[in-house]
């Protein structure tokens, strides 16, 4: 049998495809084996057909260290299958989430390309454990309704005259977006029992349009560029009380247990945008007409890493921050159950332009853990 530590290293998710038809278990408290310590998300691959010669090829290729050990240690452990994962790359901003693909396509991470109308025509359950929707460049409205539909039938196909289109989607008409019927489908999915994960301004979508409930957007808005419009947005962005405009900030996690803090210190840092700022969850908030009068109290449950450094380090590691009091204490990463399943929601990228690589394991440790996540309250 083998044995991988867990030292943070980049390629974890790569090695998890490149070794799917194998069972791996992931151990949830660190353990000893031949006087070496092996902390929580270390790989544990009890003997398995054709599993030597895998695991020699992975770490050849992927330059990771696999240990054999004479037996499996005693120790609380959790199944990593291989999820079935769907990026939902809305028509309205392919641009903006082609990061996603490009850093998903670099690592050999095979997934399927959802487009609006895939997400309209429901049944996402039965397709995806895991739906991936990155950071895109669009208010919330916009992600629900796209293109707007006056400017349509808008098709997107390979023609004499547009050779290069239709690849790697197509579709008659993409103006839309998902609507209202494509967000009753992704409320169906996370109710059924699967996991959304959300990156940057993405996660507006299940904050705000109530896939999950207790969160309340207090400032901010899209980073947009000042290229090609947008240029209000931007100079409303330049002018908010709080800015990390691309800036390595520090991070702590609250649950240094979650599956999503493996391979991490309990105190690190991120790379920050000027995203929005959420409140911590309550239990409820209040609503119109004294339904409920008062917000419910606070429930720091679903937070996994706040911003801010409890230990009383600077906030910024490089780069500048305007109004940092204001961020720090607020939720950087939430994971929030309804239903049956799950959304976690990323409040920065952790796939811009594929540099920040130090804070792409979050996302791979999300993925992975994927069935451990669904499978906590």
């Amino acid at each position: 049998m083998f044995l991988l530590k867990d030292t943070g290293q980049e390629g974890l998710l790569e090695a998890r495809y490149r070794l799917a038809r194998f069972k791996v278990a992931i151990a949830e408290r660190s353990f000893t084996v031949d006087g070496n310590e092996y902390p929580p998300g270390s790989w544990i691959l009890t003997p398995q057909a054709g599993l030597t010669e895998a695991v020699r090829a992975a770490a050849r290729d992927l330059g990771l260290d696999f240990a054999s050990a004479a037996a499996a240690p005693e120790v609380s452990r959790h199944d990593a299958p291989v999820p079935r994962l769907g990026l939902w790359v809305p028509w309205a901003d392919t641009d903006t989430i082609g990061w996603a693909r490009y850093t998903l396509d670099q690592r050999h991470i095979p997934y399927v390309y959802v487009r609006d109308e895939d997400v309209r025509a429901g049944r996402l359950k039965d397709r995806y454990d895991v739906l991936l929707y990155g950071h895109v460049d669009l208010e919330l409205a916009e992600q629900i309704q796209g293109i707007p539909k006056a400017w349509g039938p808008m098709p997107f196909k390979k023609t004499a005259a547009t050779p290069a289109f239709g690849t790697p989607a197509e579709s008659d008409d993409i103006t839309g977006g998902i609507g209202a019927a494509g967000l009753a489908e992704l409320q169906r999915f996370v109710d059924s029992g699967g996991l959304l994960v959300t990156l940057g301004s993405g996660s507006m979508l299940p904050l705000e349009a109530g896939i999950v409930r207790g969160v309340r957007r207090e400032a901010g808005g899209v980073p947009r560029s000042t290229q090609g419009g947008g240029a209000a947005a931007a100079a409303a962005a330049q002018s908010a009380i709080t800015r990390t405009p691309g800036a390595h900030v520090r991070v702590t996690f609250l649950r240094p247990d979650h599956p999503i803090a493996y391979g991490y210190a309990a105190h690190t840092w991120v790379f920050r945008q000027n995203f929005p700022l959420y409140s911590v969850p309550r239990r409820w908030l209040r609503m119109a007409y004294c339904t409920t009068c008062l917000d419910g109290p606070l429930d720091p449950s679903g937070v996994v890493l706040e911003w801010g450094d409890t230990a009383g380090a600077p906030f910024v590691v490089s780069g500048q921050a305007w109004g940092e009091e204001n961020l720090i204490g607020r939720p950087a990463i939430l994971d929030l159950h309804s239903g049956k399943g799950h959304v976690v929601a990323f409040n920065f990228n952790p796939l811009h332009r594929d540099l920040n690589r130090g804070d792409q394991r979050l996302l791979w440790n999300a993925i992975i853990n994927w069935r451990a996540i669904l499978a906590a309250p």
